[in-house]
């Protein structure tokens, strides 16, 4: 029995019929395109006139829009997009304005065998231009990080030669800083940087290390402006018995001092205070050798000191 749906090729004026509503009605020539493969076999170049071209999603359903699937183990992109003119539009642009709150705009999802040989994201700048490679803009107040690397597994970049996150200067001009912090103008409530451990490490939080024989400081800091905060502020109040604050291992042959602190300021504050405020048995200044110093334990030089001034006052 005859069915909507059921189709038919006529020999005689070579045309497709399908059944629509108890009718027969013409689809096309055999020497048409009823299909997209038909069509790629006839050609496998589009060239665009005035309008775009669309593809209209209006199911509700799981199915996706477009699918790409790569069933050979070929060379070549699957995506390729060629800007061989100065075009200044976006190669792709993705507009989420209408999106559910669950939508992504791109998820990758890498392979599961070792890679060893390509990045799975990999951005080339050949542009000599100002502006950033790439840039996240938060344009409403999220709550949300702009950018997070999560390590949800036992990640382990090598140690000493890569991190979660590596900066790679080693051909960058000299001037270039590996990374930039610009602080808002109004008052801010959160620190610029934050680094909050809460492993049982045995490794530093932070760790420096300087391998050529550069003049420059390994930390500097300066201000041009009034500010009334401590520059570096150690609160140990809850850390362990045999927690020190600040540890200096001088080298073999050092020519200038361990630490140095100049007072240039004209006020009634001191250069170096120390205060205890508990019935602690230790000293407050305790000085030990056990290497034959020649030098003095304490030197104090008061050529040029006021007339009032005292060397050492109990």
């Amino acid at each position: 029995a005859l069915a909507d749906g059921d189709l038919y090729y006529n020999t005689t004026d070579d045309i497709w019929y399908g059944r629509t509503n108890g009718s027969w009605t013409g689809i096309s020539a055999s020497g048409s395109a009823p299909s997209l493969q038909t069509a790629y076999n006839n050609g496998v170049t589009i060239t665009k006139a005035t309008n775009a071209i669309s593809i209209t999603d209006a199911d509700t359903n799981a199915s996706n829009t477009l699918e790409l699937n790569k069933t050979g183990a070929g060379s070549g992109n699957i995506l390729d997009i060629d800007m061989s003119t100065t075009f200044s539009g976006n190669a792709i642009d993705i507009v989420m304005t209408s999106g559910s709150t669950a939508a992504q705009a791109l998820v990758i999802l890498s392979q599961a065998s070792v890679r060893v040989t390509n990045p799975l994201v990999d951005i080339s700048e050949a542009g000599t231009g100002a502006v950033p490679t790439l840039e996240v803009s938060g344009d409403a107040a999220t709550t949300g990080a702009l950018l997070r690397l999560n390590a949800s597994a036992a990640v382990a970049p090598i140690a000493g030669t890569d991190g979660m996150q590596t900066i790679l200067m080693t051909n960058a001009a000299d001037a270039a800083e590996g990374l930039f912090i610009s602080n808002p103008t109004l008052t801010r409530t959160g620190a610029c940087l934050a680094i909050s451990d809460a492993g049982q490490s045995t490794a530093p939080l932070i760790r420096l290390v300087q391998t050529d024989t550069s003049s420059a400081n390994v930390i500097a800091y300066s201000t041009s402006g009034a500010t009334t905060g401590d520059v570096i502020n150690i609160n140990m109040a809850n850390a362990g018995a045999s927690a020190q604050a600040l540890v200096i291992t001088s080298g073999a042959a050092t020519t200038s001092s361990l630490v140095a602190i100049s007072h240039a300021g004209t006020g009634a504050g001191n250069a170096l205070a120390i205060t205890a405020s508990t019935t602690l048995s230790g000293d407050l200044l305790d000085l030990s050798v056990t290497g034959a110093v020649t030098g003095d334990f304490l030197a104090i030089t008061m050529t040029n000191a006021g007339n009032g001034a005292d060397g050492i006052t109990m």
